[in-house]
């Protein structure tokens, strides 16, 4: 008789108050397509500003500091600000989270607050270092998902969230 191994993703969570709670842990899969359409959403921002300046550099006939200014900072707020502000201000959710009915919330399910969102967000870097190649496919997040139970990359196991699916 052959057995099957049968992959369970949902965590219960007992409160102080002895009520269990059950999350669905979110896979790789829908939380790597919430990843790339927060990354499209992102890229457009920055594509857009761009447009902008030049197109003032343009009607002006060079790119004066400011314009390059705006660039950079754009460019600043899209890679280091736009997951940790929507993570924050929209209860653990960014536009491709919320696309894909998932949620950020602390290991206790309660909603995590700025500093969660900022951390797990600022250590997105060591989760994308490349360990098998060139490329950085975010290899050290998918073998960190893979080696926890609630499939927590770096920055969750850090701040102490987990990703759940709402749907």
């Amino acid at each position: 008789m052959s057995e099957k191994l049968i992959v369970d993703t949902r965590v219960t969570v007992e409160t102080p108050e002895g009520v269990d709670f059950q999350f669905m842990i979110a896979g790789p899969g829908k939380r790597g397509m919430s990843f790339l359409i927060d990354t499209i959403l992102k890229l457009g921002v920055i594509v857009v500003c761009l447009l902008l300046v030049t197109t003032l550099a343009g009607i002006s006939g060079e790119i004066s500091g400011i314009g390059v200014g705006i660039f950079l900072v754009t460019w600043f707020a899209m890679s280091w600000l736009y997951g940790s502000c929507f993570e924050a201000f929209w209860n653990g959710q960014t536009p491709g989270k919320r696309s894909q009915n998932l949620r950020v919330v602390r290991t206790n399910g309660t909603p995590i607050g700025w500093f969660e969102a900022f951390g797990r967000n600022l250590l997105l870097v060591a989760d994308g270092m490349p360990v098998l190649g060139p490329l950085a496919l975010n290899t050290v997040g998918l073998l960190s998902m893979a080696a926890t139970r609630r499939m927590q990359r770096l920055g969750d196991l850090v701040f102490d969230t987990m990703v759940i699916d709402e749907a």
